[in-house]
């Protein structure tokens, strides 16, 4: 599969959507390994926000 890239017009980061409806912003300094753990459902990883 091709790479995909997140992005918006806002500084800093972006949007995402979350299964649950919530929206979140997510920064453009976030940790690869947590992105891809944001992005996908293959680990089944649980994550949380404050």
């Amino acid at each position: 599969l091709a790479s995909q890239e997140a992005s918006g017009w806002h500084t800093g980061g972006c949007h995402f959507l979350m299964g649950d409806g919530s929206v979140h912003f997510i920064s453009e300094n976030i940790d690869a390994g947590v992105l891809s753990s944001l992005t996908t459902r293959i680990g089944r990883e649980a994550v949380s926000f404050p």
